[in-house]
């Protein structure tokens, strides 16, 4: 039991020196990063555009679909952005940040964004086929503990 207390101790004390080492400055240019790539919208996009098949099949409407898409996107957006900047943190130096912001304020930066939501959509309907559905099976099957 003292180890799990002491490894939870020093899991908090990482997390929080994590969470100090990220700099104004860091934060300003995350969220830049999150404005230029609408992320709030593409989000409510993103999951309204993988919920039609609810309008399709009729158990929602497209007004619902929306509703229902605009509140979770509210709900979650908050901790999306702490979870993108702690990745950002990790895996971008703030040069590099800024390169990105860069390349994402260009007009091919922005077409791609606004082309996401859209490329997300579709890579879950492939996911979701029938067709590969049955593969994922078998393949599953073969690393199941049995």
């Amino acid at each position: 039991m003292k180890k799990v207390i002491i490894s939870m101790l020093m899991l908090v004390t990482v997390v929080a020196a994590h969470a100090q080492g990220i700099s104004e400055e860091y934060a300003a240019e995350v969220r830049k990063a999150l404005q230029l790539q609408h992320a709030s919208e593409t989000l409510v996009e993103t999951m309204r555009l993988q919920m039609q098949q609810l309008v399709d099949n009729g158990t929602m409407t497209v007004e619902g679909v929306n509703g229902f898409c605009q509140e979770m996107g509210d709900i979650m957006y908050p901790a999306l952005e702490k979870r993108i900047t702690d990745l950002y943190y990790q895996n971008l130096s703030l040069d590099e940040l800024r390169q990105m912001n860069a390349y994402l304020s260009s007009p091919v930066g922005q077409k791609g964004i606004k082309l996401a939501p859209l490329f997300a959509a579709e890579g879950a309907k492939v996911a979701q086929s029938p067709e590969i559905q049955g593969k994922m099976m078998t393949i599953m099957s073969k690393y199941i503990k049995k």
